[in-house]
C-alpha cells in the first residue's frame, strides 16, 4: 500500500510539473501571438501613412484598362453558351492584343470547327460591341487564340481595324 501511494503521489507531481509547463509555453506563445498582431499593425499603419505621401501603383492606361474590362464580359458570355470554355486571359505585350480563350477540348479530339468557331465568334462580339477595334492604330490586330485543356494552341483568328 506504501508503494501505492508512493506512485499516486509521484504521478500528481509528475502532471503538476506538465501543467505548470504547458502554463509556461502557452503564456509564451501568447505573448508572441500579441507582438505580431501589434508588429502587423504597426506595418499596417506605416504603409497607409506612405500611400497617403504620394507613393501609389502603375495605373494601366485607358486603352488597355478597357481591353481588360472586356475580358468579364467575354467569360460571362462564353459561360453561357458553350460547355467547354475554361477561362480568359489577355496579353498586351508583345504585340498584336492576345485573347486566350481557355477551354476543356482536347487537341486531337475535336468536334470539327464549328465549336472552335462559335468561341471566337463570341469573344469578338463582345470586342466589338465594347468598340475597342477603334482603340487600334490602322496597321495594328488583335488575335483570339483558343487554347486546349493541356494549354496547347490549336487555333487562332486575327482580326483588323478595317476588317470590323
Amino acid at each position: 500500500m506504501n508503494k501505492d501511494l508512493i506512485r499516486r503521489i509521484q504521478q500528481k507531481y509528475r502532471d503538476d510539473k506538465e501543467l505548470k509547463n504547458n502554463e509556461r509555453k502557452n503564456a509564451v506563445e501568447a505573448a508572441i501571438i500579441i507582438f505580431l498582431f501589434i508588429f502587423l499593425f504597426y506595418l499596417g499603419t506605416k504603409f497607409t501613412f506612405t500611400e497617403s505621401e504620394g507613393i501609389q501603383p502603375l495605373q494601366a492606361n485607358d486603352v488597355e484598362l478597357g481591353w481588360m474590362e472586356v475580358t468579364k464580359e467575354i467569360d460571362d458570355a462564353l459561360k453561357k453558351n458553350t460547355d467547354e470554355y475554361a477561362g480568359v486571359a489577355i496579353d498586351f505585350n508583345p504585340k498584336p492584343i492576345k485573347i486566350f480563350i481557355k477551354t476543356s477540348f482536347k487537341k486531337n479530339n475535336l468536334n470539327g470547327d464549328e465549336n472552335l468557331n462559335k468561341l471566337i465568334n463570341i469573344a469578338n462580339e463582345c470586342v466589338v460591341a465594347n468598340n475597342l477595334p477603334s482603340t487600334l492604330r490602322a496597321i495594328d490586330t488583335y488575335e483570339i487564340i483558343i487554347l486546349s485543356k493541356n494549354k496547347e494552341e490549336i487555333t487562332r483568328k486575327e482580326f483588323y481595324k478595317q476588317g470590323m
